[in-house]
C-alpha cells in the first residue's frame, strides 16, 4: 500500500450509552497527542472528540487517513464510523484499550491496529504507507495479509515521556478554554491486580515526565476549571508526588484536580496536606469491592478496615471521594452488589461507579 498522505483526521467516538464520561467530559489524551505529533511533522491534522464536538463527515471522507481511538464503551461506534470510512475509500488505522485486547475483532473494521502505546508505531505507520514499503518491521502493528492476521512484536515501552510533545488541545475541533483538561505525568502500574487492563495496556514499570515538563503543561493550561491526573496510579511515586505539589503551589498552578490512587495514600499526612494545599479537589479510588473472597481473587492487597481508613481520612482533609467498584468476579453473588451499594451509602462516598467484570 503507497499513497499519499497529507491530512490526517484522529477520531474519539461516543458511547451511545451513559458511561464513566457522560455527565463530565474528561478528554482522553491518545488522540490529541497523536495529533500533535504529526502536526509537528507538516501534517494536516483534525481531531474530534464526539463528545466535545460533532463529527464532520465531510472533513472525515477527505482525509487520506482516519485514526480512531476506542474504550469498550465505545466500540460499536467506533467500528461504525471504521466501516463507513473503509466502504468509501478511506484507511482506518485504530487503536486504544479496547482494540489492544481484541485485535482480531477490530481488524474486521480497520485496516491497522496498533496495539498499547502508539506514538512509535503510529507514525513509523503513516511513514511506510507514504514511502510503499512493508509494515513487518513495525512494533506494535496488527494487520491482514491475505485474509491472514499478522501480529509484530511487541515494542519495549517508551522509559522516558518527556520524549512527547506537550499535547496541543487547540488543535480539538470546538475546544474552548475554561473546561476540564488532562495531563498525563506518568504510565504504567507497579501493582498485579488480577482483572485490570493498565498492565497488558501500559506495563508494570511506572514511567515519568519530569515535574518540569508537568508544570510547563499545567502553565499553559492555566485559566482551566478543573485538572484531571490522567495517570494510571498518580500517587505511586510518593516523593516524586509530592515535589510536583509542592512545584504547584509555588507556581500558583493550584486550579482543582483530581486523579486516580490507591488507599495507602492516606498513609501519608505529609502527602495528604500537600493534596489539600494544592487545592485536591476529588480522588478516583478503586475500592474494587468489599467482598474479602474478591479482594483476594484480584490480588488488590486491601482490605475493608483499609478502605475505610481511606475513606474517613481523606474526607477528614475535605477531599471528595469517587469510589470505584468491579461487580459480577467469581466470588460474588446478587448480596454482594445490594451490600456494596449499602455501604457506599453509609460511609457517605460522594460518588460511586460501578464496573461490570468483562
Amino acid at each position: 500500500m503507497k499513497r499519499t498522505l497529507r491530512k490526517l483526521v484522529f477520531i474519539e467516538p461516543k458511547s451511545t450509552h451513559l458511561h464513566i464520561y457522560s455527565r463530565v467530559c474528561i478528554p482522553r489524551l491518545g488522540s490529541v497527542l497523536l495529533a500533535t505529533l504529526m502536526r509537528n511533522k507538516g501534517y494536516d491534522v483534525r481531531v474530534y472528540i464526539e463528545d466535545i464536538h460533532a463529527i464532520d463527515m465531510n472533513e472525515v471522507f477527505s482525509a487520506d487517513l482516519v485514526a480512531i481511538s476506542a474504550i469498550t464503551s465505545t466500540a460499536p461506534q467506533s467500528y461504525r464510523l471504521a466501516d463507513q470510512v473503509r466502504e468509501a475509500g478511506g484507511v482506518v488505522v485504530m487503536g486504544g484499550t479496547h482494540v489492544s485486547f481484541l485485535t482480531e475483532e477490530a481488524l474486521a473494521h480497520a485496516d491497522f491496529v496498533v496495539r498499547g502505546e502508539g506514538e512509535f508505531a503510529f507514525q513509523e505507520l503513516v511513514d511506510a504507507i507514504q514511502a510503499g514499503t512493508g509494515f513487518e518491521k513495525i512494533q506494535n502493528l496488527s494487520y491482514l495479509v491475505g485474509g491472514r492476521v499478522v501480529h509484530n512484536p511487541e515494542r519495549a515501552k517508551i522509559p522516558n515521556l518527556d520524549v512527547n510533545p506537550i499535547p496541543d488541545y487547540s488543535l480539538i475541533t470546538g475546544w474552548k478554554r475554561g473546561g476540564v483538561i488532562s495531563v498525563a505525568t506518568s504510565r504504567g502500574c507497579p501493582f498485579s491486580c488480577t482483572f485490570c487492563s493498565v498492565p497488558g495496556m501500559y506495563g508494570h514499570a511506572f514511567r515519568t515526565h519530569s515535574i518540569g515538563r508537568v508544570l510547563d503543561e499545567l502553565q499553559l493550561h492555566k485559566g482551566n476549571f478543573y485538572t484531571f491526573f490522567a495517570d494510571d496510579i498518580f500517587t505511586a511515586n510518593k516523593k516524586r508526588v509530592k515535589d510536583l505539589l509542592r512545584g504547584m503551589i509555588d507556581q500558583g498552578l493550584t486550579t482543582e484536580w483530581g486523579a486516580q490512587v490507591r488507599t495507602e495514600t492516606v498513609d501519608d499526612p505529609e502527602l495528604l496536606q500537600l493534596m489539600r494545599d494544592s487545592n485536591c479537589f476529588n480522588v478516583y479510588v478503586g475500592f474494587e469491592s468489599i467482598n474479602p473472597r474478591t479482594l483476594k481473587l484480584f490480588q488488590k492487597k486491601q482490605d475493608l478496615a483499609k478502605i475505610e481508613r481511606s475513606i474517613e481520612r481523606f474526607h477528614a482533609h475535605g477531599i471528595k471521594i469517587h469510589g470505584m467498584f468491579v461487580v459480577g468476579s467469581d466470588e460474588d453473588d446478587v448480596e454482594t452488589i445490594d451490600a456494596t451499594a449499602d455501604f457506599a451509602l453509609k460511609q457517605d462516598i460522594d460518588s460511586i461507579q460501578f464496573m461490570i467484570m468483562t
